[in-house]
This record gives C-alpha cells, structure tokens and sequence, in this order.
C-alpha cells in the first residue's frame, strides 16, 4: 500500500461515516482488514524512522565536513590580501572529501 492509502484506510476505519465503502483495504472480503491496517502502519512508521535517520546521518557528515574545512582554513592560514580573508583551495576541498571517504 503507499503511504496515502494507508492514511485513507485509517481515516475510514476511524470514521462512522465513511466506513469501510471507500477503504482502500475493502477489496477481499477474507482479510480481516484491521490486521492488515495494523501491518501496514508499521512498515509506514520503519519506512519513515529510516529515512529520518538517513537524514540525520547526513545532516552529521555535512556538519563534520563543514568544521574539517574550517579547520583546514586555519591549519594552513592561506590569507588572501585581495579578499581580505582565509581561504580554503579547491585542491583543499577535493583533499578533504578523499579524506572523508577513506575513513569510512
């Protein structure tokens, strides 16, 4: 089921009004249409507690590369005199990341 019919099928289930007329699960008359629900909410609730935590594991690496290049500006101090700033190379990014994925 995806994720729509899942929350159409908990909304008719909880509702007097609707019923099960247009419950997506009221296709077989065999299943016992709240087990199913019940198994189906739960594959939602997994699917989405992974896809949070993938986002958090990103969330994490960004953070990580984002102080690993700050500190790189401050380890070699490359001041730059036109722009009045440190500056971190291309060449230092593109260090970087290899460094990133070699420690993995």
């Amino acid at each position: 089921m995806t994720d729509n019919e899942i929350i159409k099928a908990l909304e008719c289930c909880g509702s007097a009004k609707v019923g099960c007329r247009d419950c997506p699960l009221n296709v077989d008359e065999d299943i016992i249409c709240q087990d199913e629900l019940v198994t189906e909410v739960y594959k939602l609730i997994n699917r989405q507690q992974t896809e949070d935590y993938k986002e958090e594991i990103k969330s994490e690496a960004v953070r990580e590369f984002a102080e690993k290049l700050k500190q790189q500006a401050f380890d070699d101090l490359k001041y730059d005199p036109i722009l009045t700033r440190y500056v971190v190379s291309v060449d230092d990014i593109d260090r970087l990341v290899e460094e990133m994925r070699c420690s993995k």
